[in-house]
């Protein structure tokens, strides 16, 4: 039998296997110029016809062996300029669109490498590594528009399969920063040894007005001052909700893992890792108030969390905090699902921490509750505003107890012990004589 024969080789699979390295335009170290990018067969979409698919534009960026950190960033740059600008139906906004690809080996960049929010950057695994030279942001994506319909259709591209190292970065240094508007992306990155003072690995950042939909998977941090942080900077959009969150961390000893800083974050958070014991003042997850905007508020979490780290020997003897509430007056987080901290603790008030699910840590600080102080008037209504509780109440005679406004049936003469649970959230009012005391216990 005659050996088959594909009439159009390019319908198959192409959304998974790109053009031969003869059909790509290759962008090396600036050798060629955005003219000729732009004219090059694939840096404009191809003409579809009957049975195929047109895919681009797309540009691949070789390393220019450069460590200055000029030719690589002027190149992957240049790459995004060069792709085409189309006119979303939505918003009547005209982005770039298309694919940068990054080569394996070594980038060197000394200014920010600027990416279209509509547009991707793509490495080619982490043989792909971007060094991130002087005290700047290595890969930065934001929308723009600041008002009306534009934020609601905001449509956002991805950074994918690639490294970002911070080692030659300085203070306040940035590995990625991305935020404003729905749905970016990253996937299978790593961002690492950003441990300059302030500098941080990831940054979500509400910088035009708030960030939503954004999903990370596989996202790997190790050895950053701040591994990942949601923020705000100049504005007072609070928003970053409906996430969808993965991190694997390792902290060393006094950085940090996640600090929310004046947002109000809601989704879907899954943590792994490890930290360091160290001086003190670090933690795994901190809430803190935004400097930046005094007026925006304090840090909020609510949603669905599964969190477990685990707590090595450092060069310091402090175990990190699980949970701080910096500043004092933050929160509420609110969650359900697993928290596991080995060796943490928590400094949250009453009202700051309740969570309904599995909580395994070795002091047992997140399911401490407090009994209100003093004991209630006759009938009136306390509100639980901490964690489900088990509450315990003797003395004096008790004639009536309510929880969430249904009479229980339950009373008490001196010298018995009653209880009732008590949902976080729920009221409770005690009918009495006497001089009852009550303690309450945690029942997650």
């Amino acid at each position: 039998m005659p050996a088959r024969k594909i009439a159009n080789r390019d319908a198959l699979d192409q959304g998974h296997t790109p053009p031969s390295r003869a059909r790509r335009a290759v962008l090396t170290g600036g050798a060629l110029s955005l003219a000729a990018v732009a004219g090059s067969t694939l840096g404009r979409a191809q003409p579809a016809s009957a049975g195929t698919q047109a895919f681009g534009p797309w540009t691949e960026v070789t390393p220019s062996n450069d460590k200055s950190g000029n030719m690589d960033a002027t190149a992957i740059n240049g790459a995004f300029n060069a792709l085409p600008m189309v006119t979303d139906t939505d918003t009547q906004i005209s982005y770039r669109v298309g694919s940068v690809v990054l080569a394996p080996g070594d980038f060197y960049v000394n200014s920010q490498i600027t990416k279209p929010p509509k547009a991707d950057l793509i490495g080619s695994g982490p043989g792909t590594v971007i060094h991130v030279v002087g005290n700047i942001t290595g890969i930065s994506s934001h929308h723009v528009a600041t008002s009306g319909p534009f934020q609601h259709a905001t449509k956002s591209g991805t950074i994918a399969n690639l490294v970002v190292d911070g080692t030659d970065g300085g203070a306040s240094a940035i590995g990625i920063d991305v935020g404003d508007g729905w749905g970016h992306r990253i996937d299978h990155v790593w961002v690492n040894n950003f441990t300059g003072t302030s500098a941080i690995g990831l940054s979500v950042c509400n910088r035009q007005f708030w960030t939503e939909k954004f999903q990370a998977r596989h996202v790997t941090l190790v050895n950053n001052t701040t591994a990942v942080q949601h923020w705000l900077s100049g504005v007072m959009a609070q928003s970053q909700e409906y996430q969808d969150v993965e991190y694997y961390i390792w902290v060393v000893s006094n950085q940090n893992g996640i600090i929310v800083q004046g947002v109000h974050w809601n989704g879907s958070m899954r943590v792994r890792g490890n930290v360091q014991k160290g001086a003190g003042g670090n933690a795994v997850l901190t809430l803190k108030a935004d400097p930046s905007v005094p007026s925006a508020g304090n840090a909020a979490m609510r949603g669905f969390f599964d969190i477990s780290t685990e707590v090595n020997a450092g060069t310091g003897t402090v175990n990190p905090a699980s949970i701080n509430f910096a500043d004092g007056n933050q929160g509420p987080f609110f969650g359900t699902g697993f928290l596991r901290f080995t060796g943490g603790q928590t400094n949250a008030a009453a009202g700051q921490l309740q969570f309904r699910g599995m909580v395994i840590e070795g002091n047992n600080t997140i399911q401490a509750v407090t009994a209100p102080s003093p004991f209630p008037a006759p009938g009136a209504t306390t509100t639980n505003m901490q964690n489900d509780a088990n509450v315990y109440i003797t003395g004096g005679t008790i004639t009536q107890i309510q929880v969430n406004g249904i009479t229980t049936g339950i009373t008490a003469t001196t010298g018995q012990v009653v209880s009732v649970f008590l949902p976080a959230g729920g009221t409770i009012s005690v009918t009495y004589t006497g001089s009852p005391s009550w303690t309450w216990i945690s029942a997650l």
